[in-house]
């Protein structure tokens, strides 16, 4: 069979060969164990006692590959491309789309004259069904914003905010913008970035909102001119694919703007200081680099002093070590700064 015509039998061989892998991005938090990667359900996540939980995945011999969730094996069970389609909450053909996709792969069919065409992978949208068990309204409504109630990011005042900020490297689909989103504070409604966040296990978890101003040149004069809606800690705006190295920061903008500086370092934003320490990577993250915000000194209740994106930052790095992966800390040394400041500072 050529590599053109790509069946579901050929996909399913290609992601078997790549389950160890695949198990990581698509079922973090699970572990391997003799043959076999365990995780607790679909959403991945470690189980209980010794099995590891319920889910296991072949990954040697003959049946590399194939899975079953014990817990309920008449449902959840398969190849790859089930184990991506149950992971992923997409139909099966959308599964080998995205299959398609991460190998650059074609299909060969014939038209009704009987020659050979090559169709590429058509783009499969991100989120086209809001996933997972545990629905709340604030998650339903931040999906109806994401999916019916924004567009694309490229030409709008959404783009133009982010330009004005120094960042000129293409916008991840991650992003997307609103003309007029409801600012439930003022009672108004105001044009703004929307990002997509996605918990640990990549399926959509919320919205972040950031409200701008009539002409994209900065962000827009009310308070809070950021919020969520639905994420919450542990979630992530994944602007680039994770790698064996992955940086975080708290906000979008300053994601970009290291990106921008370092192109081959995949970024995800944590959104606020206090969701950084709970950030969820997957266990293909060898090393992490936190970029944090270096905010002024603050006082407790009690008296006592700290510093909110210093000190997450330190709470996730001591969290990674224990996790045993390597973790930095890029410091700014400057009170006040956060890496989108950096970029847009004039002059050497």
């Amino acid at each position: 069979m050529s590599l053109g015509e790509a069946s579901y039998r050929e996909l399913a061989a290609r992601l078997a060969r790549d389950a160890e892998i695949i198990c990581q991005e698509l079922l973090p938090g699970g572990r391997i164990i003799g043959s076999e990667y365990r995780c607790r359900d679909v959403n991945g996540g470690q189980g209980k006692g010794k099995s590891g939980g319920s889910l296991a995945v072949c990954l040697k011999g003959k049946r590399r590959g194939r899975w079953a969730d014990f817990a309920d094996p008449q449902t959840y069970k398969g190849d790859m491309l089930h184990l991506v389609a149950a992971a992923q909450g997409c139909s099966l053909s959308d599964a080998a789309e995205w299959a398609r996709q991460r190998y650059g792969l074609t299909v060969t069919r014939r038209d009704s004259r009987g020659r050979r065409r090559e169709i590429r992978p058509r783009r499969v949208r991100l989120f086209d069904e809001l996933p997972g068990p545990g629905r709340n309204s604030n998650r339903e409504w931040a999906f109806e914003i994401w999916k019916s109630r924004s567009e694309p990011i490229a030409g709008t005042l959404g783009e133009t905010y982010f330009r004005t900020r120094g960042i000129t490297i293409p916008l991840p689909p991650t992003l997307r913008y609103s003309q007029a989103l409801y600012h439930g504070w003022t009672k108004l409604h105001y044009p703004a970035v929307i990002a997509a966040a996605q918990a640990p296990n990549g399926r959509f978890a919320g919205i972040w909102r950031i409200w701008i101003a009539d002409d994209g040149s900065d962000k827009a004069d009310i308070v809070p001119a950021r919020a969520g809606l639905g994420a919450g800690k542990g979630c992530a705006v994944r602007l680039a694919a994770a790698g064996p190295e992955l940086g975080t920061a708290e906000g979008v903008e300053d994601c970009l703007a290291v990106m921008q500086a370092l192109p081959e370092l995949p970024m995800w934003a944590a959104l606020a200081s206090s969701w950084l320490p709970g950030l969820q990577v997957p266990d293909l993250v060898k090393s992490l680099v936190i970029f944090p915000d270096e905010d002024p000194e603050h006082t407790r209740k009690d008296g006592s002093s700290y510093w909110p994106g210093q000190d997450a930052a330190r709470v996730l790095r001591r969290r990674m070590l224990r996790e045993k992966r390597a973790a930095r800390i890029a410091w700014l040394r400057e009170v006040g700064l956060d890496p989108n400041a950096v970029l847009r500072r004039p002059g050497p």
